[in-house]
């Protein structure tokens, strides 16, 4: 996993280049996914990124009332490009496509594909009133990364 500082630089970064775009798209090509989560990923197109932050060591990409918690685990990164990946891409466990043609990437560079990735109400972590993941209550959408 990332130290915190790295993760508080990205999170900064992410959040000045894409704080205020329009998600086009969200696929999750090199996941093995639950087929009733609710809601779903494509539930995030449409939505404007609201803001970038961390919470500990993981960070948290905001849909106005969905936030995004991404586990990084050993090895992933969680990089902003300016063009759209294959999905044929092993390394890209998910993609964000925002509308301005630029893609949000959660990759994984290990010998073991384990990032964790949520999706939770905001609400929910308001009502709780907590920073850690704790205050995060409510999930609404956990996707696990597995080996292809």
């Amino acid at each position: 996993m990332p130290e915190l500082p790295e993760v508080e630089i990205v999170a900064r970064r992410l959040d000045r280049a894409i704080a205020g775009v329009e998600v086009e798209s969200a696929l999750a090509p090199g996941m093995v996914t639950m087929k009733t989560v609710q809601p779903p990923l494509d539930s995030l197109a449409g939505r404007t990124v609201t803001g970038v932050r961390r919470v500990g060591k993981m960070p948290v990409v905001d849909f106005g009332d969905l936030s995004l918690l991404v586990h990084l685990m050993s090895a992933g990164r969680l990089q902003l490009f300016g063009e759209r990946a294959s999905l044929r891409d092993r390394r890209s466990r998910l993609l964000i496509r925002l509308a301005d043609g630029r893609e949000l990437r959660l990759r994984e560079f290990g010998t073991r594909a384990t990032g964790d990735l949520k999706a939770r109400a905001a609400a929910a972590r308001e009502e709780a009133g907590g920073e850690g993941e704790e205050g995060l209550r409510g999930v609404v959408l956990r996707l696990r990364v597995r080996p292809p």
